[in-house]
């Protein structure tokens, strides 16, 4: 793959993730017009394609680096905003849920990238 077509799909991917967030967020506000299980499943379904998306993106991309350091800040807002939404004062009906879920697909494409860049200086040696 080119870089630039690299860098291009690594931000691509990086807005996705972000926008994944920011649904997320909306579905699980306190608003009973927006918390429903058909938009959670939805959500999920979103971000398992996503995931399915990252890691055939991994698979074929040189540049994995840029896009942990990419993916880096959103995992960390997921995981504060986790945190939050499984204390006490901060729980509502879909937090825990979607929260988890999409924390969890951040870290596996995390790792996902770590272990990638073993592998290839593990051939190399």
């Amino acid at each position: 793959m080119h870089k630039v077509t690299d860098i291009f799909i690594s931000f691509i991917l990086f807005i996705w993730g972000t926008l994944n967030w920011i649904y997320a967020t909306r579905i699980t506000i306190d608003i009973n017009a927006f918390s429903s299980l058909k938009e959670v499943i939805i959500y999920i379904i979103v971000t398992i394609l996503y995931l399915i998306i990252q890691v055939l993106y991994i698979n074929k991309s040189k540049i994995h680096i840029l896009n942990i350091l990419l993916l880096s800040l959103p995992t960390i807002i997921w995981f504060i905003i986790l945190k939050n939404s499984l204390s006490i004062d901060g729980f509502f009906k879909y937090d825990g849920i979607a929260y988890t879920f999409g924390f969890f697909v951040m870290i596996v494409v995390l790792f996902y990238n770590f272990y990638k860049i073993v592998l290839k200086y593990n051939v190399r040696s």
